[in-house]
């Protein structure tokens, strides 16, 4: 993965937004994913899921768990932590 400047864009998403979505909006769930790759693919930027509670308190007190730059990375990331929805 390239190093991270302050010029990057980052588009952030919450992992407990993404893990509600796969269980019960399977449409929304899909809508974030196709996000996730136009954003890496077409404006050359990062995406970072990240953990907040729903009181937007950071968990752990960390706020990104991954942070992908190449479609294939995030593929696989959501193959393995939501394997019900490819």
């Amino acid at each position: 993965m390239e190093q991270i400047t302050t010029n990057t864009r980052i588009l952030k998403i919450n992992h407990a937004i993404l893990t509600e979505a796969s269980t019960f909006n399977h449409a929304l769930f899909h809508g974030l994913v196709t996000s996730m790759r136009e954003h890496i693919k077409d404006r050359n930027a990062e995406v970072e899921i990240y953990i907040d509670d729903f009181n937007g308190n950071h968990v752990n007190g960390e706020e990104t768990e991954h942070l992908f730059d190449s479609i294939e990375a995030l593929d696989e990331w959501l193959k393995n932590t939501y394997p019900k929805n490819f």
